[in-house]
């Protein structure tokens, strides 16, 4: 898959009015795994810088989510071992629903992974999109605000501005790595911190949990290396989070033995479908190979999640396993015991 703008446009006249198509056409080219903008020798310029400052704003915000997501991507395709696409119509994620089979929903939503669903404007003068929710619980990625509680499927009206980014869900039960993509011009510019998305599903036992896996070899652009650590290998951690009462436990081990895992360091948790929104200040215990560490630790409240930032990042190549207590805290406590050794 590839991002196209309209090729071969010869003159400014004919490409007067075409801005709104771009807008478009770069929210969602910005989520495909090929995304480039593809022009030829006779047509204008049209790169993003040419076409405006109205599309310039679009294509910012929707590369930054792409580069903000694009170690997901890596981690989705070396998860996958080569079978099998990321990107992908929302049926293969949801086979007995026949609504998704109507062409308005296969042909204008997609997955990406299992984990992901994009609902992008594909047509010129509206801003409306009638998007289709299959039976699960679905969070906005981007603020935590629930768009089905999972218990049917449900059909919801969406605005989508012509500068705003992609509408984006997160299905409940899942767990998605971001990254800054404030300062980032090339992927050499991506570092090794981590921002964790976590979208709670209820289990049935009670509590709220979810899952997700993260690539972390040495270094992820270097094709001799990924084959080694991740296809010869195994560089992926695995993630589970599960809320019971005020109490959160988070585990981030590597799945074998002989995970080959390099240095990540954990930012800040994002926390969507808490039953109740707390917030406080304190410190984070943190014991490692018998030694103990304190991290002043931001429990933020906004309207639809929780966010818990820690000060300074935790940093971990073996895993570890934290437990934070959910109310007005005045202290958490986490532990990071050495699981396997790198």
């Amino acid at each position: 898959f590839f991002f196209q703008a309209e090729d071969g446009i010869r003159d400014a006249q004919e490409s007067r009015g075409l801005g709104d198509v771009y807008k478009r056409q770069i929210q969602i080219g910005a989520l495909y795994p090929f995304a480039r903008n593809h022009n030829d020798w006779y047509a204008i310029s049209q790169e993003l810088y040419a076409l405006g400052d109205t599309v310039l704003e679009a294509s910012r915000a929707n590369l930054r989510l792409r580069y903000s997501l694009l170690k997901h991507y890596y981690t989705l395709f070396l998860k996958g071992r080569g079978t099998g696409t990321i990107f992908r119509p929302v049926f293969f994620s949801f086979p007995d629903d026949e609504i998704l089979y109507v062409d308005s929903v296969l042909n204008e939503q997609f997955m990406i992974g299992e984990e992901l669903m994009a609902t992008p404007a594909v047509y010129r003068n509206t801003s409306l999109v009638i998007a289709y929710f299959p039976e699960d619980r679905w969070y906005s990625f981007y603020d935590g605000s629930v768009w089905n509680n999972g218990a049917r499927s449900r059909l919801k009206r969406l605005s989508v501005p012509l500068e705003a980014k992609v509408p984006l869900f997160l299905r409940g039960g899942y767990i998605i790595p971001k990254q800054s993509a404030s300062k980032v011009r090339r992927i050499d510019d991506l570092n090794d911190c981590f921002k964790l998305v976590v979208a709670l599903k209820p289990n049935n036992d009670k509590t709220l949990g979810a899952q997700g896996v993260l690539a972390a070899p040495a270094d992820i652009f270097d094709e001799n290396l990924v084959t080694n650590d991740c296809v010869e290998g195994d560089c992926l951690l695995s993630i589970v989070a599960k809320v019971s009462g005020d109490n959160l436990t988070l585990k981030v081990v590597g799945r074998t033995v002989n995970s080959h895992i390099s240095p990540i360091q954990i930012i800040s948790l994002r926390l969507y479908g808490l039953p109740k929104l707390p917030s406080g200040a304190g410190d984070a215990l943190v014991e490692r190979d018998g030694k103990q560490e304190k991290f002043k630790t931001m429990i933020t409240r906004f309207p639809h999640y929780v966010k818990l930032r820690f000060e300074p990042p935790i940093s971990t190549c073996s895993g570890i396993s934290m437990n934070v207590t959910l109310n007005s805290v005045s202290y958490t406590h986490l532990t990071l015991p050495t699981i396997y050794s790198v």
